[in-house]
């Protein structure tokens, strides 16, 4: 494929890859700002691909495991992007309420199986992408959240002058098996698809990394309450109102 460059000789797209400890602080999400405010002036069309905050995909993971302690880790997931949403000056419930009501309903009624689990796991990205995009769009950078299978598609495309936020996994229906999802990276597919720059969080200077450490690693620590009414009414439950199958 040909890479497609702008007047300037700057390939035409840059995807910016976070996730985990680099998109779980409002640090990290004032740097990231700054690097799609670059890539806009530049004449770029950025794409941020978003993984989960950090430790989620870990709770995630270990409802999948242990499904009969799953309000412990439903708890600490609300709480991870609670503390993100109350550092940026989100309100959680307006910002990824549909989200979090979808996500609870999974995991409330989890069972077992391989379609399950990736709906569960895809959630992590779709929170932290809603957040992501609702407070770049807050501080004046025009900002579209779009499926990553729309991009790849080409249905829906990048637009110039904003910047498009995205998931990192791509979920397909395995061929053969409509009931079972295949997984794989968006940011992958998507710097093949568009010739684009690739820039992982991850390289940013030394220097930022010292001065921002204490917080990004702040963002990963248990938290002690969370607010959400609707968690609340679970955690007062019954254990058997929710027991494990």
């Amino acid at each position: 494929m040909t890479m497609g460059c702008n007047n300037n000789n700057i390939l035409e797209y840059a995807v910016l890859r976070v996730g985990g400890l680099y998109a779980s602080s409002a640090a990290c999400w004032e740097h990231i700002l700054c690097r799609l405010q670059d890539s806009v002036a530049m004449g770029q069309h950025p794409i941020v691909v978003c993984s989960g905050l950090a430790g989620v995909f870990e709770s995630l993971g270990a409802i999948v495991e242990a499904p009969g302690k799953r309000l412990h880790h439903l708890r600490s997931i609300w709480d991870k992007h609670d503390r993100l949403c109350d550092a940026l000056g989100l309100n959680i419930i307006s910002t990824i309420g549909e989200e979090w009501s979808s996500l609870e309903d999974l995991v409330l009624r989890y069972r077992s199986g391989t379609d399950m689990q990736s709906r569960v796991l895809a959630s992590a990205e779709q929170m932290s992408s809603r957040i992501g995009a609702a407070w770049l769009t807050e501080q004046g950078l025009r900002t579209r959240r779009v499926d990553a299978s729309a991009l790849l598609a080409r249905s829906d495309r990048p637009e110039k002058g904003a910047a498009t936020i995205t998931q990192r996994t791509i979920q397909s229906p395995v061929y053969g098996d409509s009931n079972l999802l295949d997984t794989s990276d968006a940011a992958l597919h998507l710097i093949s698809k568009f010739g684009a720059q690739s820039i992982d969080f991850e390289s940013v200077s030394p220097q930022w990394h010292m001065q921002h450490t204490a917080e990004i690693l702040h963002a990963a620590l248990p938290s002690k309450s969370p607010r959400c009414g609707t968690l609340q009414k679970h955690f007062a439950a019954s254990q058997s109102a929710v027991a494990s199958p």
